[in-house]
This record gives structure tokens, C-alpha cells and sequence, in this order.
């Protein structure tokens, strides 16, 4: 048998919707905030990490293209099809190990000084540069 649930009452769901939206307010200004102290110590300790995933922000549609190119073929039943068969550990294992594959080849454009190829042919289309 199933456990019953009392609804909440109105005034219950006010006072989540008030609060749960400021709740969500409170953790981006706090994640904001750590980042903003992080970068700014003068000895950076995990400094390279966070300047590899800043590189990802700075070409992240070309990120987000090559995750959907890797994980489409991966999981797709008209690819390999493993999406049928993994459970959600070894899918996690593999969006960390995706994840990881995008942050080491946009840090590697970074270093060379290069825009994300996606990034690339946008700006030729848009501007004709």
C-alpha cells in the first residue's frame, strides 16, 4: 500500500514559492561570490582548474556541440545504444568522463590562444569577418 500525503495547505505553498525563489537567489549570489574570491587570491590553489573551465565558458556552444556529437552515437539506439543498457552510476561515469574530454580540449584552445570552432564559424556568418 502507498503512504497517504496531506496537501499542503495555501498559505504552506506561499510561503515555498516565497522562499524557495529567494533560496535560489541566495545560492547563485554565494556560488558568485566563492568565484569571485577564488580568482582574486593572489597564491591560486586549483588555479589551472578553474581556468580550464573558464575556457569552457569562453567557447561554450562549441562545448556543448561536441557533447551532443559524443553523447548521441554513445547513448542513440541507431548508434552503439549503450543508453539502454548502462545504469545511472556508469552513466554518470561517462557524462564526467565527457565532461572531462571538453574541458581538456577547450583548455588546449585556450592555450594556443583560439576561439572554439563553433564560436569561429558563427562569428564568419554573422559579421562576414
Amino acid at each position: 500500500m502507498g503512504v497517504a500525503v496531506r496537501p499542503l495547505g495555501l498559505a504552506a505553498r506561499e510561503r515555498r514559492e516565497i522562499t524557495g525563489g529567494a533560496a535560489g537567489l541566495g545560492y547563485v549570489a554565494a556560488v558568485a561570490l566563492l568565484a569571485h574570491r577564488w580568482t582574486r587570491r593572489p597564491a591560486r590553489r586549483g588555479a589551472r582548474a578553474v581556468d580550464a573551465v573558464s575556457a569552457v565558458g569562453k567557447r561554450s556552444l562549441s562545448c556543448y556541440l561536441t557533447h551532443s556529437l559524443i553523447f548521441a552515437p554513445l547513448l542513440a539506439a541507431w548508434g552503439l545504444g549503450l543508453g539502454e543498457h548502462l545504469t545511472s552510476a556508469t552513466m554518470a561515469l561517462v557524462a564526467v568522463g565527457v565532461r572531462l574530454v571538453t574541458v581538456v580540449g577547450a583548455d588546449a584552445l585556450e592555450r594556443a590562444g583560439r576561439r572554439g570552432p563553433a564560436e569561429v564559424l558563427l562569428r564568419r556568418l554573422m559579421y562576414r569577418t
